[in-house]
């Protein structure tokens, strides 16, 4: 725990008191990962606790955890660019309609503020902010992916 990086290192650390002030060290780790929301955290103490009920080599077991993290973390980093694409475009896609709308009032204001002057105009303002947001959500929705 002292040569660990912080927040991780505290977290043993914490662990290693729970354990000598009178925990087993299943509770120890199994306090662990209640406190963090962390994936990885509870592969780590899963592997651990099938370990010490099984038995076996520790050092292949936490290679190939490590492993198996740096695969995740790698496989998050592709997706992340894979989608920059698709986040791009939503970005694009909710700021072109204020854009183009006041491009049409810089060039002919008369032409626009009907949308703001007439009933259907602003009912029509209402329907395509709505249409808006739910496109954004949408969007994101099928940007956003877990890993």
């Amino acid at each position: 725990s002292k040569e660990a990086v912080e927040p991780i290192g505290s977290e043993f650390r914490r662990v290693f008191e729970e354990i000598n002030f009178g925990s087993s060290v299943k509770e120890g780790l199994q306090s662990l990962s209640m406190r963090n929301t962390s994936e990885d955290i509870r592969y780590f103490v899963i592997a651990v606790l099938v370990h010490l009920q099984t038995g076996g080599s520790l050092t292949s077991l936490l290679l190939g955890l490590s492993s198996l993290i740096r695969d995740r973390q790698r496989l998050r980093r592709l997706g992340r660019v894979l989608s920059a694409e698709g986040r791009l475009s939503a970005w694009i896609l909710t700021i072109l309609p204020f854009g183009t709308a006041l491009l049409m009032y810089t060039v002919n204001p008369e032409f626009v503020s009907v949308l703001w002057t007439h009933p259907t105009g602003y009912l029509l303002i209402q329907i395509t902010l709505g249409l808006m947001i739910i496109g954004v959500l949408w969007m994101r929705k099928i940007i956003q992916f877990r890993i």
